[in-house]
């Protein structure tokens, strides 16, 4: 199995920052693998910054965090299946500097600030939207 961790992010206005892959026409929160020696909380950290541009970037609670699991094609053979479970913690944007990065340039990102209910209608996938509306309930 793949391990990934990625982040909710929130700014101060309770909007919600989705990432756009401009190749693959889908929107969902920023995420990545868990490289060797992270810890799934420093991952998602790592990744949300290199994926959004914005280098203050906290996580908001660790002792909360959404779990899915999920299996895709491989992209070299397209016959096999592999799994992956990404650990997704809620996050708050400390700062509104942001910068392109490598990243956002290599894997065909951009993203935008969207109300929770425009977040929920732009994300491309079910088990995506799921975990967005535990997130707004847990905190209401």
């Amino acid at each position: 199995m793949i391990n990934s961790a990625g982040g909710i992010i929130r700014n101060n206005n309770g909007d919600i920052f989705l990432i756009y892959n401009t190749k693959d026409k889908t929107y969902q929160f920023p995420k990545g693998h868990i490289e060797k020696g992270e810890t799934p909380e420093m991952a998602a950290i790592r990744e949300a910054m290199e994926e959004t541009g914005y280098q203050n970037i906290a996580i908001e609670n660790n002792t909360q965090k959404y779990k899915v699991t999920y299996t895709f094609n491989d992209s070299f053979d397209k016959n096999r299946l592999k799994k992956k479970q990404v650990v997704f913690f809620p996050m708050i944007l400390k700062s509104e500097e942001q910068s392109d990065t490598q990243e956002m340039i290599d894997e065909n990102l951009e993203g935008s600030w969207f109300s929770p209910l425009e977040a929920m209608a732009k994300l491309s996938f079910v088990n995506l939207k799921d975990i967005l509306n535990k997130y707004l309930t847990s905190r209401k």
